[in-house]
């Protein structure tokens, strides 16, 4: 989001009718991309704007506040339901352009309420499962990923897409990586930081910013993670961590919408009942 010059003034939030304070940043780094997958209105190519800032998250009551590095941006809102959130992303991603910016403080302003998504949340015993909630109008894909204790995915790309993560529950431990040294094809790869993320916390990733794997570092406990892709994707890369070499793989949905998926007739799935899956899910934490 660029600003022309200095700007102070409030704005009605449209879905939850708060204000936020928005004045000119000290530096402009806009970052646009192209995916060649979803055209837009004005060239072949979905295009994605968005400014680099870290930010703080500082609660207080129903209400939150994000405080970044930029001059002075405030942004104060209600706490919104799942249905909310859900119909603000949809709303955010009605344009070709998207500020991440939005995006990221918009996910914040949704804390974790287990009554509203645990019919969403699948686990399995023997691996991570990935549930579909909304696929924004073909735009996106919002789905929670639910992870038993001490399960992780592999090291992987996102295919030019975006990647937005909001933890709802538990713990998990993100590792970024370099991508492959294109020269030396069977150097390991480069560990670039790690990174912890709680309850309520967000983080975000593409592919400019590396590689990365996402694990969940307890023994006892499970964890379930928000997850918004634009634009949604089918297939990824994975990479061995010891030579760099990656192998190409298929992405599917352990549920959508709350049914389970039957893959074994048809290779887009079948929706079938998986009740008995919820109950014999383990206990969601209490905090």
């Amino acid at each position: 989001m660029t600003h022309d010059g200095p700007i102070s003034n409030f704005q009605r939030h449209p879905l939850t009718a708060s204000c936020r304070e928005r004045s000119h940043p000290t530096r402009d780094d806009t970052v646009t991309t192209h995916h060649p997958y979803q055209p837009s209105a004005h060239n072949n190519h979905w295009t994605t704007s968005f400014t680099l800032y870290r930010t703080t998250v500082l609660q207080h009551h129903r209400a939150y506040c994000t405080v970044s590095n930029l001059r002075s941006v405030r942004y104060c809102s209600d706490m919104v339901t799942l249905s909310e959130l859900i119909a603000k992303l949809r709303e955010i991603f009605e344009d070709d352009k998207v500020d991440v910016d939005e995006v990221i403080r918009t996910m914040e302003s949704y804390k974790s309420n287990e009554d509203e998504w645990r019919r969403f949340a699948a686990f399995d015993e023997h691996k991570y499962t990935r549930n579909l909630v909304d696929v924004g109008n073909g735009k996106y894909n919002l789905m929670l990923l639910c992870w038993g204790p001490g399960m992780g995915s592999s090291i992987h790309d996102h295919t030019d897409s975006h990647c937005f993560v909001k933890m709802l529950d538990g713990t998990l431990l993100e590792t970024r990586y370099d991508w492959p040294d294109e020269e030396d094809k069977e150097a390991p790869l480069r560990k670039i930081s790690e990174n912890r993320y709680e309850r309520n916390g967000v983080s975000y990733m593409n592919d400019k910013l590396g590689l990365h794997r996402m694990e969940n570092p307890s023994h006892s406990d499970s964890a379930v993670s928000m997850h918004l892709y634009i634009p949604a994707y089918e297939t990824c890369n994975a990479f061995d961590e010891r030579t760099g070499r990656k192998t190409k793989c298929q992405v599917t949905f352990y549920t959508k919408y709350g049914s389970k998926v039957d893959y074994r007739a048809s290779k887009s799935g079948n929706l079938v009942d998986y009740g008995s899956l919820v109950k014999n899910a383990p206990p969601i934490q209490s905090h």
